[in-house]
């Protein structure tokens, strides 16, 4: 009886393993592009927590004695980058010989490099080998309108730039972080300033937030900063270093 018993127990196990499996089975095959829009969902959560990183780095930095000159992007193994695998030179010769103030280095900020997310960018091959590539960023002086001083120079701050993400990437950005997409599409704003940081802060003529008052006083934003190659561009923008 106990052996019978024993058989029934295991038959029950094995049609609810089957069961189990079948559903398992029927709901991968019709969620496919669900599938894919976790994965690139779970892209932006990590490129948005990499930008947040440099922000939290660079408060450590000048918590613990940096001044905002001698804050400096250098040696980073390339990260910053042309599609042509030129990197960009973000000497600073303010920084501290001991690397203390260096964001990439680990005496300073100990951020970690990494190579960004490709599938929530275009394709590689709309990019012109000496623009900047789809896995790179570009750290860079700025002014977003509401945060800190808005005066051109004094009020200037370091953006952190991640360029040629998809539009409709771009627009969940945006709706992640309570950003407004007039017209249903990415705000347009144009900018200044652009030049690798060295420890200058120049007078940016063209803020964000001047043309798309939505932005003003937002750190974190996906925008279209204009045409390039016959079409527009969108950027993920996080200013990292308000001054």
């Amino acid at each position: 009886m106990n052996e019978r018993g024993n058989a029934l127990f295991l038959i029950l196990i094995a049609v609810a393993l089957f069961a189990a499996l079948s559903y398992a089975i029927t709901n991968s095959s019709r969620g496919g592009g669900d599938t894919s829009r976790e994965t690139e969902e779970i892209a932006i959560s990590q490129v948005l927590q990499f930008a947040n990183s440099m922000s939290v780095a660079i408060q450590r930095l000048t918590l613990f004695g940096c001044a905002d000159d001698e804050i400096t992007f250098e040696d980073n193994g390339g990260f910053s980058h042309r599609k042509s695998g030129l990197a960009y030179d973000y000497t600073n010769l303010n920084a501290p010989g001991d690397e203390s103030c260096h964001v990439f280095s680990p005496n300073g900020g100990a951020v970690s490099t990494q190579e960004l997310p490709e599938n929530i960018m275009v394709g590689r091959d709309e990019i012109a080998d000496g623009h900047m590539d789809v896995n790179s960023i570009f750290v860079q002086p700025m002014i977003t309108l509401g945060l800190g001083s808005d005066t051109p120079g004094d009020g200037t701050d370091i953006m952190l730039w991640i360029g040629f993400v998809r539009q409709d990437v771009c627009m969940r950005i945006n709706d992640r972080l309570g950003v407004p997409n007039p017209s249903n599409l990415p705000p347009s704003d144009s900018y200044s300033c652009l030049a690798p940081f060295v420890g200058n802060y120049p007078n940016c003529s063209q803020p964000f937030g001047d043309q798309v008052t939505g932005l003003a006083g937002q750190d974190t934003f996906c925008v279209t900063v204009g045409n390039y190659l016959g079409k527009d561009t969108y950027s993920l923008i996080k200013m990292i270093h308000i001054r």
